[in-house]
C-alpha cells in the first residue's frame, strides 16, 4: 500500500508540474497570437508593397531594392518634407516642443496604434540617409527619431549618423492601446533633404527568444537565453515560418 501511495503522490505531482508547464506555454501563445492578431501583418515589413496598417503624413513611399532593404524587397522611405513641425507632432500624439524635435522644421512621419498586452516588444530596421554635406552637416542637422507610447527617442542626425541598417527595440509596459511612430526632419531650414529608411517591423510576445540560422543544415544560436549555472537546461522550441 505504501508503494501504490507513493507512486499516487509521483503521478500527481508530475501531473501537476506538467499542468503548471501547459497553462505557462498556454499563456505565452495566447499574448503572442493577441499580439499578431491586433496587427495583421505587421511582422511582413512592406512586402505587399503597401505602408499596411501605418499612416503617414509627409513624403513617405514604398520603395522595392532587395539590395536596399534590410530584409525582403520592400523598405518604407522617409522624406524631411513638407510637413511642418507642429502638424508632425500633433500626428504623434507629442508635444512641439519636445527637446528631440528642437530646430526642426518640416519633415515626414508614420504611426500605427495597436491594442497589446504588457511585455511584447516591438523591433524595427532602420537606416538615417543625411542630405546633408561637409560643413553643412555641422550646421543644419537634419535628424530621424522614433516615438512609442509618447516617449521620443532620437535615432540619428546629420553629424552622429553612421552607415548602414541598426534595429530599434521597445516594450510595452502596460496593456492597452499604444501608439508607435517614426519621423525625420529638416534641421534649421527646408533645403537639402534627408531620409529614414525603415523595414522588418516585428513583434515578440512576452518570452519569445529569436533563432537565427546560418542557412539550411547550418547552425542555430538562440539569443538572450541565461543557461543555469550548472548548465542543465532544457529547450523547448516553438518554431513560425514566415516564408522568407
Amino acid at each position: 500500500e505504501g508503494v501504490e501511495t507513493a507512486k499516487h503522490n509521483l503521478y500527481t505531482t508530475a501531473d501537476s508540474t506538467l499542468t503548471t508547464k501547459t497553462n505557462a506555454k498556454n499563456a505565452a501563445q495566447g499574448a503572442y497570437d493577441t499580439a499578431l492578431g491586433a496587427v495583421p501583418g505587421l511582422r511582413e515589413g512592406f512586402e505587399d508593397s503597401s505602408l499596411g496598417v501605418w499612416t503617414k503624413t509627409g513624403d513617405v513611399s514604398v520603395i522595392q531594392s532587395s539590395s536596399t532593404a534590410s530584409e525582403g524587397n520592400y523598405y518604407g522611405n522617409l522624406e524631411s518634407e513638407p510637413t511642418s513641425k507642429a502638424n508632425i507632432a500633433s500626428f504623434l500624439n507629442i508635444s512641439s516642443s519636445n527637446s528631440a524635435l528642437d530646430s526642426g522644421t518640416e519633415g515626414s512621419a508614420i504611426k500605427t496604434i495597436m491594442d497589446l498586452p504588457a511585455g511584447v516588444t516591438i523591433s524595427f530596421d532602420w537606416d538615417f540617409i543625411g542630405g546633408e554635406t561637409g560643413s553643412f552637416a555641422q550646421t543644419y542637422k537634419d535628424f530621424a527619431f522614433a516615438v512609442a507610447d509618447g516617449n521620443v527617442q532620437t535615432l540619428a542626425n546629420t553629424v552622429t549618423d553612421t552607415s548602414g541598417w541598426k534595429t530599434f527595440t521597445y516594450t510595452t509596459t502596460y496593456s492597452g492601446s499604444h501608439t508607435f511612430g517614426l519621423g525625420v526632419m529638416n534641421y534649421g531650414d527646408a533645403e537639402a533633404e534627408s531620409n529614414l529608411r525603415v523595414d522588418n517591423f516585428k513583434l515578440h510576445a512576452p518570452g519569445d527568444h529569436v533563432i537565427e540560422t546560418n542557412g539550411a543544415g547550418g547552425h542555430a544560436k538562440v539569443a538572450d537565453v541565461t543557461l543555469p549555472t550548472d548548465n542543465t537546461f532544457t529547450l523547448e522550441a516553438w518554431v513560425k515560418y514566415d516564408g522568407s
